[in-house]
């Protein structure tokens, strides 16, 4: 049976020698064009025919075609792995980056903090504590914001059981049980949609009063407003550029957190476990914003080899694209939703800000939206750090 085999080429426009085959636009300047490899002579005779370069050709199952089993014949090693050239993944990175709306961002976490109405309803959001009436409120006001993006985006709501009534773990959903959600908006992968880059964050806050008062900027708002605005940039980028990324890119926002993270754990053990998909990557933020001492941000990870390769990559991204942010890494990960995955065998770290142990308003209803709580500019800085780094791995995977 013939195998689908991916060109990656430098693309000088449209040849009638190849309007018979399927052509993918991967960034500005480049395509994948996707044959048989019964059809790999014809397409390289129209290759020639199109005058269209090869130096940056790679086949995803390159060693299975005689004439290329020797990867000497490419001019790049790398390109022999379906790698996309650095300096295209590079600009794409950059036009994403462009794309970023920190104004959205501080009016998003007002809207969540309860410093401004919600946009549709009209509501004040005074608390997101999963056991509240708020929690309906903030679901609602997610997906909204998830639906207002490009049709490209797949976005649902995702009921768990937070606390059973029944003792028996598999008896029927009653509504003596309390549900809750998690919400999630993907674009699917253009190449290898089964591959999956998570960023996500928890939704739900807390405090002394979490019935009442409990605005979270701080924990976990500002990671909640992150993943919005990424998830902009992403739509508004796919929208311009016509290009969507090579695989999966996932955002999800957990409730159940200040519950003992029981949103992520239901999503790992659940969601995650009925599907075919592999989850390659988890980047989670949990309190990004608040900045006393220190501008910067730790990355907590473990010891194993890919969740190394995934830390050092955040490190590395964040000195390229954020180079004032100050980067810790920590194989001591705990207290949030990374752990989730990580217990799960799956690539995650947690990006926290480096000041999170000496937040004075941690858990309280003074976790407000200020300038003392909130440092945009390092909020700026994390969220480039972590969106650079999704699309690294979008487009070239979390070993390279």
């Amino acid at each position: 049976m013939p195998n689908e085999i991916a060109l990656l080429l430098q693309w000088n426009g449209p040849c009638a020698d190849l309007q018979h085959y399927k052509v993918l636009p991967v960034v500005e300047g480049f395509v994948l064009l996707m044959v048989n490899s019964v059809d790999i002579y014809a397409a390289d005779y129209a290759l020639t025919m199109c005058n269209i370069k090869r130096e940056y050709l790679s086949l995803t199952n390159v060693r299975e075609i005689p004439r290329f089993r020797d990867q000497s014949t490419l001019k790049n090693s790398e390109m022999a792995t379906g790698m996309i050239p650095e300096k295209a993944i590079k600009k794409q990175t950059e036009a994403i980056l462009h794309a970023l709306n920190m104004t959205l961002y501080a009016e998003t976490l007002k809207e969540l903090t309860g410093q401004l109405p919600l946009p549709n309803s009209g509501d004040i959001l005074m608390t997101r504590y999963t056991l509240s009436t708020g929690h309906e409120l903030a679901k609602s006001y997610l997906l909204n914001f998830f639906h207002s993006l490009s049709d490209t985006f797949e976005v649902r709501e995702e009921p768990y059981v937070l606390f059973r009534n029944a003792q028996d773990p598999y008896a029927p959903v009653t509504a003596m049980d309390r549900v809750a959600y998690n919400i999630v908006a993907e674009v699917k992968g253009e190449l290898f949609p089964d591959e999956i880059i998570i960023v996500g964050a928890h939704f739900d806050s807390t405090s002394q009063i979490p019935y009442e008062r409990a605005p979270g900027a701080v924990d976990d708002g500002s990671g909640t407003a992150a993943v919005l605005v990424m998830a902009r940039a992403l739509s508004d980028t796919i929208q311009g550029l016509s290009k969507k990324p090579m695989r999966t890119v996932r955002f999800v926002l957990f409730s159940g957190e200040e519950q003992g993270i029981l949103g992520s754990k239901a999503y790992v053990q659940g969601q995650l476990q009925r599907t075919p998909q592999r989850v390659v990557a988890a980047i989670l933020m949990d309190m990004i914003s608040y900045s006393q001492r220190h501008f910067g941000m730790k990355v907590e990870g473990t010891r194993d080899p890919l969740n190394r390769k995934l830390m050092h990559g955040l490190k590395s991204n964040a000195k390229q694209y954020a180079p004032n942010l100050s980067v810790e890494m920590t194989t001591n990960s705990f207290g949030s939703d990374h752990v989730s995955f990580q217990r799960a065998g799956i690539p995650a770290v947690l990006a926290i800000e480096l000041d999170d142990t000496i937040y004075p308003n941690y858990h309280r209803s003074t976790d407000v939206f200020n300038e003392h709580n909130v440092n945009i500019q390092q909020c700026h800085d994390i969220i480039r750090a972590i969106l650079s780094t999704v699309i690294h791995i979008a487009e070239r995977g979390i070993a390279s």
